[in-house]
C-alpha cells in the first residue's frame, strides 16, 4: 500500500531538510512515531540505521530501517531491513516565492496473503491523516524556527 501527503512550508529547503532528518526531531513532529532511535555510530545520512515504531490506531508496529537515499536538501529515503516491510521518503522541492513543497510518502506491506492485503487497505485509510498531521506539525515547527531566526 502506498500513501502520500504534501504541504507547503514558508522556509528554505535546506532548513526543512535539516530539521526533518534530525533523528531527535522526528518524534516531535511525527506524533504517531513512538520510536526513531539511531542504531550505530552513524546518527544520520546515507547508511544510518534506526529502530522505529509507529502507532496506527490501537496497533503499534516496528521496523529496523536504513537510510538508502540522502540528497540534501531534496530527498531522504529509508527502507526496512526487518520488521514491517516499508519504504519511506521525504521529497523537498522549491514551490516559488520563498516556499517549499514537502511530500512524505510511505509504502508498506503487512506479511501474509489476502488478509494482509485487506489489513493494508484498512490501514491506508488510517495512515493518510497520520501523514497529513505529521506534515502540518512539521510546518508549524519549521515556520516557528524561521520566525525566531528572522526576529
Amino acid at each position: 500500500m502506498r500513501v502520500e501527503e504534501s504541504v507547503v512550508i514558508d522556509a528554505p529547503r535546506p532548513q526543512i531538510f535539516d530539521y526533518a532528518t534530525e533523528p531527535g526531531n522526528v518524534e516531535r513532529f511525527f506524533k504517531a512515531i513512538t520510536r526513531w532511535e539511531p542504531d550505530g555510530a552513524k546518527r544520520k545520512g546515507l547508511g544510518a540505521r534506526y529502530k522505529t515504531r509507529i502507532r496506527l490506531g490501537s496497533a503499534e508496529v516496528g521496523s529496523y530501517v536504513e537510510v538508502v537515499e540522502w540528497e540534501r536538501p531534496g530527498d531522504m529515503a529509508w527502507a526496512s531491513i526487518t520488521g514491517l516491510e516499508q519504504r519511506g521518503r521525504f521529497i523537498i522541492r522549491d514551490a516559488g516565492a520563498g516556499q517549499t513543497k514537502v511530500s512524505l510518502r510511505l509504502s508498506y506491506q503487512a506479511p501474509g496473503g489476502v488478509l494482509a492485503l485487506m489489513a493494508d487497505f484498512v490501514s491506508s485509510r488510517l495512515m493518510k491523516p497520520v501523514l497529513r498531521d505529521a506534515l502540518e506539525e512539521l510546518k508549524v515547527q519549521v515556520e516557528a524556527r524561521t520566525e525566531d531566526v528572522g526576529a
